[in-house]
């Protein structure tokens, strides 16, 4: 019992962040009115921007260039105070400070990253992913573990969501522990542990397929299909080739299964490439139209940082077909920000794929192809998850050093 006791403290972090991020969204729970609301913004790894405010606090280093990150959006905020008409302050100003507090998080995981073991982490998430999908094999008919009468994928109405806000959400979170997975998947020497993360994967790849989620499904495939050119052309062995042929035959013949069989994410597919699904048309077809218009109806400036939601813009763009917020997260944002959003956003990617290339590693380059895209066809700009793993990708460390113990490699 005390061993037991004295391992659970020396994972005390691992596990408090696995927590964290099976439960992230459980927020929508504490009211039915507004559970979307709360699910979506109380958002638990916003708790680590206080962290990165006490730690420069402590240690003095609260520079000018750190100020200096802040600045420009805090100047650009007043300036759309001031010149737009029917801007709404206060969600301008709870959004301009959700926006900091994410750039808070990425820069405290950038830092202290190397602290944590983020394979374990994504063990401990499996386990449980596995657990509680058990748990809703049995419990069928529960709607807080499943989303019943879809409207939105007509070809799959029950879907898993377990305790996020929509199985897309549950789909983003699985599809990031896979890319993390099968990063460390090539890097651990261990016969036994390479057969237990090949288990781990496969749970969560099952996992994925009960949420059924079109976009997070599509992606992580052009993710890992990106993942393996790369790491067979620059770290080429026998071994390896092998192994990557190995999955890549896996994706070929489960691609050529659905379709046979008229899986529904191949029947999604083929609807998104006639025109003909509303998700998808909704997301990326309206999203456009709505950027193009008030681009140029707001000079520019954006209609205001927390005002796309607001129910005067929405009025102003019924006749495009606009009914609810905009699932497009990088859109979203240069829709309120205008050219600045354009610029602060051009930085964010290029600053992302710098640090991606700075050193090898497959994990970043998943990471990166996978939150970009997802975040243009879906997502939110303001997700603490997100920045954390933006925290990730320009930080020093990833799967060929500081995250795995030695006797795993």
């Amino acid at each position: 019992m005390k061993l037991y006791l004295n391992k659970m403290r020396e994972n005390s972090k691992e596990i408090f962040i696995a927590i964290m991020y099976f439960f992230r969204q459980t927020g929508q729970f504490l009211t039915k009115s507004k559970s979307t609301t709360l699910g979506g913004n109380l958002d638990p790894f916003f708790l680590v921007a206080p962290l990165e405010i006490w730690d420069r606090i402590k240690k003095r280093k609260i520079t000018v260039r750190f100020i200096g990150i802040f600045v420009p959006i805090i100047i650009y905020t007043i300036i759309q105070i001031l010149a737009l008409e029917k801007i709404i302050i206060s969600k301008t100003i709870i959004n301009v400070i959700k926006i900091c507090i994410c750039i808070l998080v990425m820069i405290y995981v950038k830092n202290h990253i190397s602290e944590i073991d983020i394979y374990k982490i994504t063990k401990i998430l499996s386990i449980g992913m596995a657990v509680f999908a058990i748990i809703s094999l049995i419990l069928r008919d529960n709607n807080v573990l499943w989303r019943f009468n879809d409207t939105i994928n007509k070809y799959t109405t029950t879907r898993l969501q377990l305790f996020y806000l929509e199985p897309s959400e549950l789909g983003f979170h699985v599809a990031i522990l896979i890319i993390i997975q099968l990063s460390f998947l090539f890097t651990i020497k261990n016969k036994k542990d390479k057969k237990i993360c090949i288990i781990y994967i496969g749970i969560n790849t099952i996992i994925l397929y009960m949420a059924r989620p079109f976009g997070a499904i599509v992606i992580l495939t052009i993710s890992v299909l990106a993942m393996l050119i790369r790491n067979l052309f620059k770290q080429f062995t026998k071994e390896k080739m092998l192994l990557g042929i190995l999955i890549g035959s896996i994706l070929i013949v489960a691609v050529i299964f659905m379709y046979t069989n008229k899986s529904p994410i191949v029947m999604r597919m083929i609807d998104t490439i006639n025109g003909n699904d509303s998700s998808n048309k909704y997301r990326v077809n309206l999203s456009l139209k709505v950027l193009e218009r008030s681009f140029n109806d707001y000079h520019y400036l954006g209609c205001g940082f927390g005002n796309l939601n607001s129910s005067s813009f929405k009025e102003n763009y019924t006749d495009l077909g606009i009914t609810e917020v905009l699932a497009n997260s990088y859109i979203y944002y240069i829709i309120e920000g205008g050219i600045f959003a354009i610029v602060t956003l051009t930085i964010l990617v290029i600053y992302l794929i710098k640090y991606t290339f700075k050193e090898y590693s497959m994990m970043k380059i998943g990471l990166l192809i996978f939150l970009v895209a997802y975040q243009i066809f879906g997502g939110h700009f303001t997700s603490g998850l997100t920045w954390a793993l933006y925290g990730i990708i320009i930080s020093d460390c990833n799967e060929n050093h500081s995250f795995i113990k030695k006797e795993e490699v």
